[in-house]
C-alpha cells in the first residue's frame, strides 16, 4: 500500500458556508465533536485569528499519532488551509508524516454549502501508512459527518 496519496471528499451540508468556515476553523474545539482528536494544543496565533499553530494527537485504541500545523483561515475566500509543520511537535513521540496537506473549500449552495476537502499525505511510517490508508476513506467520512452533526448542534439550518 502507498505511503503517499490524495483524498477529496465533496459533500453538501444544510448550513451557510460561513458558518461552516467558522466550525472548520474552530481546531481547539475539535476533540469535542471529533472522536479520535485526543488533545489539541494552539500558539503562534495571529491578532485576527485567521492563522495560527496546532499540535493535535490523534488517538485510537493503542495508536496515537501527534503532529503539528500551520492553519490559515480565508474567511473571504471560504477557504481553510493547513500544513504540516515538521520538527515543531512538542510530544516525544516521533512525527509520522512527511507530508500533511488539507484544503477546506466551503461554497455558497441552494441547500446550505458545499464542502471540497482534499487532503495530500505521506506516511513516514509504512506500518501505520497500511493501516491507515486501508481506512482512510471511511475516516474521512466519519470526519466529514463529526463536522455536519456538529453543525446541527451549534447552528439552526439557514
Amino acid at each position: 500500500m502507498s505511503r503517499t496519496g490524495t483524498i477529496r471528499v465533496n459533500r453538501i451540508i444544510n448550513h451557510s458556508a460561513d458558518k461552516i468556515v467558522a466550525l472548520v476553523g474552530d481546531v481547539p474545539n475539535y476533540g469535542k465533536f471529533i472522536q479520535w482528536v485526543k488533545a489539541v494544543r494552539i500558539w503562534d496565533k495571529s491578532t485576527d485569528g485567521n492563522s495560527f499553530s496546532a499540535e493535535l494527537m490523534i488517538g485510537y485504541k493503542a495508536i496515537k499519532i501527534p503532529f503539528s500545523t500551520r492553519v490559515v483561515i480565508d474567511k473571504d475566500n471560504k477557504i481553510i488551509k493547513t500544513s504540516l509543520l515538521k520538527n515543531k511537535s512538542f510530544s516525544l513521540l516521533p512525527n509520522p508524516l512527511k507530508l500533511l496537506e488539507c484544503t477546506w473549500k466551503i461554497t455558497p449552495h441552494e441547500k446550505g454549502c458545499e464542502i471540497d476537502l482534499q487532503i495530500d499525505y505521506n506516511f513516514a511510517d509504512p506500518f501505520l501508512a497500511t493501516l491507515i490508508t486501508s481506512n482512510i476513506n471511511k475516516a474521512t467520512s466519519r470526519l466529514i459527518e463529526a463536522f455536519s452533526n456538529e453543525a446541527d448542534k451549534r447552528y439552526v439550518t439557514p
